[in-house]
């Protein structure tokens, strides 16, 4: 069976409230009271994209949106949506956003 719309926006709003912490699929599948398949299934054919895929775009969201609109570091927004290092962290956006993070922040702001 498949997860229906209003819970998937439950799990949805738990990424957003603990985008800082580690999130498990195993956790996710829990709260939602199913098979990590059945989740997996269901996040892909209604948001495109796998349970972990979902949380990086959400993290990235989160990181533009600190580049953008504070003078936070780098390494304060890695800190901040749960990353163990500030490497690890640039790489995810560099491989999302294809620049990193101060490139990003440079490129937005001369606009």
């Amino acid at each position: 069976p498949e997860i229906p719309i209003y819970r998937l926006n439950e799990i949805v709003n738990y990424i957003q409230s603990n985008i800082h912490l580690p999130i498990s699929i195993t956790q996710m599948a829990k709260i939602m009271n199913c098979a990590v398949s059945t989740l997996e299934r269901t996040f892909r054919k209604q948001l495109h994209a796998s349970p972990m895929e979902f949380i990086r775009k959400i993290k990235m969201q989160h990181a533009c949106n600190s580049l953008i609109n504070t003078n936070v570091s780098v390494f304060d927004i890695a800190y901040s949506l749960g990353y163990a290092d500030q490497s690890h962290f640039i790489r995810e956006f560099k491989r999302s956003l294809k620049v990193t993070p101060l490139q990003y922040r440079k490129n937005i702001l001369k606009i």
